[in-house]
């Protein structure tokens, strides 16, 4: 199970590096304000995970009044390039008088919230992130108005399948038992059974996949690296020369495509109404 002290520890010291290899939560974030833009017109709003403010700051601009929009992350030096990116964003030096940036888990600040605060939550790639999914939805159940939307994205399980089986197949090379470099995503089914368990309804489920190719296996693995996506639990990493070299190896001798060396992302993208 990931350490949150070590997920915020990552996400600070990769902040500078985000937005340069974040390419898949941008198209997540852009496939998620498509859904928003066509649906709802919310007054209040908190989005959880912002990040460095990608989606923030197109939402902030969003042509609908909105009175109230709170964006939340985990890593406070996140939230610094969140602020940079509005202010630059508005080319002026103050922040707009609706915006509220807060620094905090929302696993323990949801419990603090008011009830029926918000007429929509988001959050875009954050959720995979999440200790306990079902707690936490039952609070953003309470903390919505009545017929509220939660709109969110995250990974499916077939995330990454490519580096899984690569290490799989290293460890029956080397007659050991397989050990997860990849973290546990939730299928839509258990998203769904989550959501409808903490009084969720209307769920609705869009699955997605988008693939990167990269010109060698390293240069994956870095790029994980930089965004502070680095693979769970830290106590296995990504490996030590014994095993990296070969799963690298039989990596590119299986999946090796004329673009370059694949990696992909099955990206969810879920509704929900209360």
């Amino acid at each position: 199970m990931p350490n949150k002290l070590h997920i915020q520890q990552r996400f600070n010291q990769k902040a500078s590096t985000y937005d340069q290899h974040a390419i898949v939560q941008k198209q997540m974030a852009d496939q998620l304000l498509q859904s928003f833009q066509s649906k709802y017109l919310p007054s209040r709003v908190l989005e959880i995970g912002c990040g460095t403010g990608y989606l923030t700051k197109k939402m902030v601009t969003y042509p609908r009044l909105l009175t109230h929009y709170t964006a939340l992350d985990l890593a406070d030096k996140m939230l610094m390039r969140t602020e940079q990116a509005i202010r630059d964003h508005h080319d002026q030096s103050t922040l707009p008088a609706s915006l509220q940036l807060v620094c905090a888990d929302i696993e323990d600040w949801a419990h603090t919230v008011t009830d029926s605060s918000y007429d929509l939550i988001l959050s875009n790639a954050c959720f995979q992130w999440l200790l306990y999914p079902q707690k936490t939805l039952s609070q953003l159940h309470r903390i919505l108005q009545s017929e509220g939307h939660l709109l969110f994205s995250t990974f499916g399980p077939l995330t990454f399948h490519e580096l899984q089986e690569s290490y799989n197949a290293t460890y029956t090379s080397m007659g050991e038992k397989a050990q997860s470099h990849v973290l546990t995503f939730h299928s839509s089914t258990e998203w769904a059974s989550f959501l409808e368990h903490a009084g969720f309804q209307n769920i609705e489920v869009q699955t997605y996949s988008i693939t990167l190719y990269y010109s060698t296996v390293i240069d994956f693995l870095r790029s994980i690296k930089e965004i502070g996506a680095t693979v769970p639990p830290p106590s296995h990493g990504l490996g030590d020369r014994r095993l990296l070299i070969p799963m690298m190896n039989y990596y590119q001798d299986t999946f090796q495509q004329d673009q370059g060396i694949p990696a992909t992302y099955e990206v969810l993208l879920i509704t929900a109404q209360c």
